[in-house]
């Protein structure tokens, strides 16, 4: 079969044709954050785009796909979203053969009597023609290696992950930073396309809509800043913060670094609060969302995010964090907190990172003096909501129902080679009707 011309036939009567979305939704929810980039942005897509085009999802899990085999000829879109499971994949590959089966019956003879380098184009051909009626795509919203590569940094999951992303068309991440990671240390192979779709809010999980506000008339300043300081390390001068700042703040804890021992009497002690973090090997997919929640509803009025250790060179390879970017600072700020972030080793700009385009960023070699002066400053009321209408202004471009995330949503099951002569497509036929209004003229 002459794939490429089929495939150029698909994309001309494709960019001319209604779209529609059958959608095959695959979730184990092995993530913290599939609770608002999984299911949740499925329905918020639909609902998005409903009214132009028909949409339908269909979602299960991976045990239930192996188990029910569906009839893949029935979707034109497979979304996986962050699961690893071995069994799944062989399932998805003998069905993926079934539907080449059917679209092209002789296409395996054709390619047995090809050589070594032409069989391969030809393969790759083969794939972008199955894509054009069933695209896959592979959502990893961690590193692999912690969600859904589990949590105990098992090396068979991490390569199940690794197949699933093979066998995808495109993988789907929240940031920049994560799509080099797993490029550079080779979990994709290098043609591998692999999107971002930025961390987003949602409704159904964080008070987005909420006005939170501390000049109320009764206090010019707040009495004792509730602060909660979380990352996977945090560094000595902010750890000296705590253990010297107790008097003044009511501090809670969130990490899985190791701890200054005095820092560790005042958590025995319950001076200093402790909840789990979502890095820490007792967080699962079934308790991760429960621990977002205690963060979302404990009221805190400062989220103190840190990263890597002491020395600039500790934070640039944090790979945990340095891959997240601002995903947690966007949810303390969803929750009602400032967001501060220990970044300024990191080399983020200011379009990187919410905390830095705000101003509210510290180094590891900040002293404890200037961090205390910076909670002093911001605990002034009035000073407090100027900064929080600041960053939340900022992030009511993350939300779900943004119109840049849910096009992208869009492209994404497109696919590349279609989004794109649509818009060669539209391009052109306003370019030919405006020509004709100026002539009418």
């Amino acid at each position: 079969m002459d794939f490429q011309k089929k495939i150029e036939e698909y994309v001309n009567d494709a960019v001319k044709d209604k779209v529609h979305f059958d959608i095959l939704f695959v979730s184990d929810e092995s993530s913290r954050l599939s609770f608002i980039r999984g299911a949740g942005a499925m329905t918020e897509f639909k609902h998005f785009y409903g009214h132009i085009a028909p949409i339908k999802v269909t979602t299960m899990d991976s045990a239930t796909f192996v188990e029910s085999r569906p009839d893949l000829s029935k979707y034109n879109v497979l979304w996986v979203d962050n699961v690893a499971n071995g069994t799944f994949n062989n399932t998805v590959l003998s069905l993926v053969d079934e539907l080449m089966e059917k679209l092209a019956p002789n296409w395996k003879a054709d390619a047995a009597n090809l050589s070594a380098e032409e069989k391969e184009a030809y393969i790759e051909q083969a794939n972008e023609f199955r894509s054009m009626s069933l695209r896959i795509i592979y959502g990893l919203d961690e590193f692999v290696w912690d969600a859904p590569g589990g949590r105990q940094v098992n090396m068979i999951t991490v390569t199940t992950v690794e197949d699933a992303m093979s066998i995808a068309d495109e993988v789907i991440v929240p940031n920049a930073e994560l799509a080099g990671a797993v490029k550079e240390i080779g979990f994709v192979h290098e043609k591998k396309e692999v999107l971002v779709i930025p961390t987003f809010m949602t409704e159904n999980f964080y008070p987005v809509g909420k006005i939170f506000l501390k000049s109320t008339g009764y206090s010019t300043s707040i009495r004792t800043p509730k602060v909660l300081v979380k990352g996977t390390v945090i560094p000595q001068n902010v750890q000296n913060l705590i253990i010297h700042g107790t008097d003044k703040y009511d501090f809670t804890v969130c990490s899985v670094g190791e701890l200054d021992e005095r820092l560790v009497k005042l958590i025995q002690d319950r001076t200093v609060h402790n909840i789990q973090h979502w890095a820490n090997p007792f967080v699962s997919k079934t308790n991760a969302v429960k621990t977002a929640a205690i963060e979302r509803d404990a009221g805190f009025d400062f989220v103190i995010h840190t990263m890597g250790g002491s020395e600039p060179d500790d934070v640039k390879i944090d790979y945990y964090n340095i891959t997240a970017v601002d995903t947690d600072a966007l949810m303390s700020i969803a929750s009602g907190a400032v967001a501060i972030a220990g970044i300024d080793d990191a080399g983020y700009d200011d379009g990187m990172h919410i905390c830095k385009a705000t101003g509210m960023t510290f180094g590891v070699k900040t002293s404890v003096k200037d961090l205390d002066a910076m909670l002093s400053k911001w605990k002034v009321c009035v000073n407090w909501d100027n900064i929080y209408e600041k960053q939340r202004q900022l992030l009511s471009t993350k939300l779900l129902s943004s119109p840049v995330i849910m096009a992208s949503y869009f492209n994404a099951m497109l696919g590349r080679r279609i989004a794109d002569a649509r818009k060669e497509y539209f391009k052109k036929a306003e370019a030919a009707a405006n020509a004709d209004i100026k002539e009418s003229k």
